[in-house]
């Protein structure tokens, strides 16, 4: 069972949110995307993101056990490949 707060989870659907939809719109850029960029691609390319985006915005910290840590990573990265999958499908690029 989840000792994440409800504060907490929301916190990590924010940022993870606000990341993907901000590489959704940057990768629209062909300069930013490159030659090999794929959509199908993309869900996969944000959930490897995920944890970084929790660091940088000290969602994880040296505070956090290693089982809270886990837990944060993995609600980010599940909740970030459902939601840049949404995108690419509303999108019709998957």
């Amino acid at each position: 069972m989840s000792k994440l707060s409800s504060a907490k989870k929301l916190q990590v659907t924010l940022v993870c949110s606000t990341a993907v939809s901000k590489m959704f719109a940057e990768f629209h850029n062909p300069e930013i995307a490159g030659r090999s960029f794929k959509w199908e691609n993309f869900p996969n390319m944000c959930k490897e993101l995920s944890s970084t985006w929790l660091i940088i915005s000290d969602l994880i910290t040296k505070r956090h056990t290693k089982k809270e840590v886990e837990e944060l990573k993995e609600l980010a990265s599940d909740y970030t490949y459902k939601f840049a999958t949404s995108l690419c499908e509303v999108a019709g690029y998957v």
